[in-house]
């Protein structure tokens, strides 16, 4: 790499150095997004009462009619095995049911399960989790069993609005969407094509209170990103996320309905509604790094250098074949293999009976137990790397394992910057930075590598302001740069992904990655100076 200044400007999702300007001390977005909400907000709020169910406008609106109003109850009721409840020519009830499919040997026993009736045609509610919303036949249907799954209760209203809103086309760019999202209405929104960029919002509530949350697929930064941000009422958000800047400019939080969820610990939640503004994201602002001295692993610094511990393939230390109940110690690492039996055949498997088994290996880390049974895999224990895969055509019932000395302490902390500061992960070295002091805002990176593939990069934040953030992104070297926000600083993914040397003869992971991330604060512009 050259010792050069780097400025990089990347098109795609991300943000402008606009955004990172700082929030207000009474927890309102900063000067310069409110500028930014005002312009995109030039249409005007539209007045007086709104028809519709709140899907995409180009215009903000107040609340809609149809969300304010109380959807009509149909059923409101705690079932036990045997009792039904019918709502016009449906009906809900609870039977004992044997699965048509099983593992192992002999059915199981019959268990209770919710089932749907409307004239001759039934079917199974399974996979509900409790507060979950299911359109079923035209009406919405929340459910919660008890823990002992006894009985049930079951919530069944009348079906004005949908509960989703899919459209294919993102926003063009200076062209924002307003849409209200609902816990009586359309709960989730998604934008784009899953094939090439998308960005899907989610309003959920719990006991805690409300959040929204977003999930972001962008193909050409090969991202796939989440956040998750608390709403208040009174308290407007900004949430980017790639290739997406999300305003939450309005909550509405109304008093919860009364029913008879309680009887089975399903407690009344609030109603929610928010109005969203969603807009194109544009490209990560220019970052500038001036060059530094010699920083071996890449920690934290506002300078740029090169991470040569990184780019190195690690020395290996030892190489091991393990066969059934073999067991070799590597440092803070303990790996064991084990021949686990294959299920038995189920009722559709007319195969003879036979004792089928499957080498997995038992990691001992830090006095907890892993069981790996997808090969090839890559462990880390302090600084021990364990490569563990079956070699093609070897002994099936043999597991190889190499160890490697990793080149750097997996765990770097230090405060959180108050500039610009470059941060680098490696799977040869520093695999976690925490920035911040416990008890105070914090952000946490983390380099996940569990295979061969390319490794991903998990970070998460924690802000008495900003709530809580979580986002993830994989490694790739080809991928376009994307910008996400944790609400305390811009973080900059897949900027620079480095492939290290190979080692010599080894059979181990084929490639070592080092990841270099930008941090930059909300409290400055990255561009205004070359200077640290």
């Amino acid at each position: 790499m050259s010792s050069a200044t780097w400025i990089v400007v990347a098109a795609g999702g991300g943000c402008t150095a606009s955004s990172s300007a700082p929030a207000g001390a009474d927890g309102a977005p900063s000067t310069a997004i409110q500028a930014s909400a005002a312009q995109a907000s030039a249409p005007g709020l539209i007045d007086g009462p709104v028809s519709g169910c709140g899907e995409p406008s180009t215009a903000p609106t107040r609340l809609p009619t149809a969300l304010s109003a109380e959807p009509e109850v149909l059923a409101d009721a705690v079932l036990a095995v045997g009792e039904g409840v019918t709502f016009g020519a449906a009906e809900l009830a609870v039977e004992m049911r044997r699965p048509l499919m099983w593992m192992g040997e002999g059915p199981p026993e019959p268990s209770p399960e919710l089932i749907y009736r409307r004239g001759e045609a039934t079917q199974t509610l399974r996979g509900l989790v409790p507060g979950e919303t299911r359109v079923v036949d035209g009406v919405r249907v929340r459910h919660r069993w008890s823990e002992e799954r006894d009985k049930v209760w079951v919530y069944v209203t009348d079906l004005d609005c949908p509960v989703e809103h899919e459209q294919m086309d993102m926003p063009e760019p200076g062209a924002p969407l307003w849409t209200w999202l609902s816990s009586r209405a359309i709960g989730q929104a998604g934008f784009g094509h899953p094939h090439s960029t998308k960005v899907v919002l989610q309003l959920s509530r719990s006991r805690r209170g409300p959040w929204i949350s977003l999930q972001g697929i962008s193909r050409p930064s090969y991202a796939n990103l989440r956040a998750m941000a608390d709403l208040e009422e009174g308290r407007p958000l900004v949430v980017e996320l790639g290739p997406a800047r999300v305003f939450v400019e309005e909550v509405v939080v109304e008093a919860a309905p009364v029913h008879r969820g309680a009887e089975v610990g399903a407690a009344p939640t609030p109603v929610v509604h928010a109005r969203v503004r969603y807009e194109r994201g544009e490209g990560p602002p220019a970052i500038r790094f001036p060059p530094g001295e010699d920083n071996p692993c890449g920690s934290p610094s506002p300078l740029r250098s090169e991470p040569r511990r990184l780019l190195e393939a690690p020395p290996r230390v030892g190489a091991y074949h393990l066969g059934a109940g073999e067991r070799v110690a590597l440092g803070e690492l303990a790996l064991t293999m084990v021949l686990e039996p294959l299920p038995g055949p189920s009722v559709f498997d007319h195969r003879p009976p036979q004792a089928l088994t499957r080498p997995i290996v038992r990691a001992e880390i830090d006095g907890e137990e892993r069981t790996i049974r997808n090969m090839p895999a890559v462990l880390r224990a302090g600084e021990t790397i364990a490569w563990i895969t079956r070699e093609p055509g070897a002994d099936p019932t043999v597991v190889a394992v190499e160890a490697y000395r990793a080149a750097c302490d997996p765990i770097v902390r230090a405060p959180l910057p108050d500039r610009p500061t470059l941060l680098w992960l490696g799977t040869a070295g520093t695999t976690q930075v925490r920035l911040g002091d416990e008890g105070g805002d914090q952000v946490f990176f983390e380099l996940l590598r569990e295979d061969e593939g390319p490794p991903r990069v998990a970070v998460s934040s924690v802000s008495r302001e900003h709530g809580s953030r979580s986002l993830m992104f994989e490694a790739n070297a080809d991928a376009t740069p994307v910008a996400v926000d944790t609400g305390l600083a811009t973080i900059v993914g897949n900027w620079q992904v480095e492939l290290g040397a190979e080692a010599s003869g080894s059979t181990g992971p084929p490639r070592w990655y080092a990841i270099a991330i930008p941090y930059i604060p909300h409290a400055v512009d990255p561009t205004a100076t070359d200077a640290p």
